[in-house]
């Protein structure tokens, strides 16, 4: 599932003039140039009805998209909500039933490698079949 979003968002041609290629899975590449975008996966658990499993997985991941400057930060979240939200299509092989932004904050990071970036950290809660 999430290579099929990164798949998408890399898909988006306005995003991608914000950060290249620059979106990741999973591990925030410090040192790695700025801007970028990293998909953590938080949960994952089935969907129930009255007789068993849905059919549906509920999944809630994280965004993090790092910039050299809060506005940067921003703008580049918001091209990421606008391709995201309530995206209801096959993506990849992957059925999304509907894609919800839960939270979004900001802040400014010391990374260990010297590396002080703003960012940005938007919480998605996903539904959708494999």
């Amino acid at each position: 599932m999430e290579e099929a979003l990164i798949a998408f968002l890399l898909a988006d041609s306005g995003l991608t003039a914000l950060v290249g290629t620059r979106v990741s899975y999973a591990v925030n590449q410090q040192g790695a140039p700025l801007p970028r975008v990293t998909i953590l996966p938080v949960s994952r658990v089935p969907g129930y009805a009255d007789d068993g499993e849905a059919g549906l997985t509920e999944a809630r991941l994280q965004i993090d998209i790092y910039a050299s400057s809060l506005a940067a930060a921003r703008e580049i979240a918001a091209a990421v909500f606008a391709r995201l939200s309530a995206v209801s299509a096959v993506i990849s092989g992957v059925d999304f039933q509907t894609i919800e932004l839960l939270d979004e904050d900001a802040s400014f990071e010391a990374l260990t490698d010297g590396d002080q970036p703003y960012r940005v950290r938007q919480d998605y809660l996903i539904w959708h079949n494999a």
